[in-house]
């Protein structure tokens, strides 16, 4: 993607998402978002014209790890803390999970996340998407990249562009394997271990986890409708982000 490089300098991750269906400029995604500076901070604003920021980590994560450095006051941007928590982790459990492994893992949290959680998340996504926002997690892969999939479908994009988004993030993480060092060490894996998860994070990973949702609930959308999340939310998110729609 063109300017890549100067993307990188606001953190891990960092990209506007781009769709033909989707509206440009209002979707950006990340991964850990601790060590930006105020300035990266700020950029976001002015360069990027974001508001808000909703991190998808836990509670425990926030209270470990620290807070982003956006929810910092002074900066112009608002913190949304948005969990998705009580998903399984089993299908990914094995040092070195395949992409149908990853699929039933991305399958697990629009299952069998806390429902509360996701209606919550959504209905924060319509509140704050008539203009420019951020989602992020730790690695800005897993939530995120579910997150980000079900926003791009609500607008309109079909698979293969979703799973060309989400193949960028291999190559945006790849470069930064030991700041996520505590992700195999905590867990007894390898570097190694984690470089091959992070290839994983590729096209046809999305695609089979599209393909399940569509299988077993006729698609992400209706499967987000079955765990209570709001009609009239995913409603105002399809038209805020769809290209060409009047908001």
């Amino acid at each position: 993607m063109a300017g890549s490089a100067a993307l990188q300098t606001l953190g891990i991750n960092f990209r506007p998402v781009h769709c033909p269906h989707l509206r440009p400029g209002l979707l950006h995604r990340a991964a850990d978002l601790r060590g930006l500076s105020a300035d990266e901070c700020r950029r976001l604003s002015t360069d990027h014209g974001v508001r808000a920021v909703l991190d998808l980590r836990s509670a425990a994560e926030r209270e470990r790890d620290g807070l982003p450095a956006t929810a910092a006051p002074g900066l112009g941007l608002t913190d949304h803390h948005v969990p998705i928590t009580g998903y399984p982790h089993d299908p990914i459990a094995t040092p070195r999970p395949g992409a149908g492994d990853y699929a039933r893992y991305y399958t697990g949290m629009v299952e069998r996340s806390d429902a509360g959680q996701l209606r919550t998340l959504f209905a924060t996504v319509a509140a704050v998407a008539h203009r420019p926002f951020l989602l992020a997690c730790y690695c800005g892969k897993d939530r995120t990249g579910v997150v980000t999939a079900a926003l791009m479908t609500l607008a309109g994009c079909d698979d293969v562009c979703v799973a060309v988004e989400y193949g960028r993030t291999a190559d945006a993480l790849l470069p930064h394997v030991d700041h996520f060092s505590r992700l195999w060490t905590g867990y007894g894996h390898t570097r190694e271990d984690f470089v091959a998860r992070l290839q994983q994070t590729r096209q046809e990973t999305m695609l089979l986890f599209l393909d399940a949702m569509r299988r077993e609930h006729g698609g992400l959308v209706p499967a987000l409708l079955a765990r209570g999340v709001s009609g009239t939310d995913l409603d105002r998110i399809r038209v805020l982000l769809a290209a060409g729609a009047t908001a």
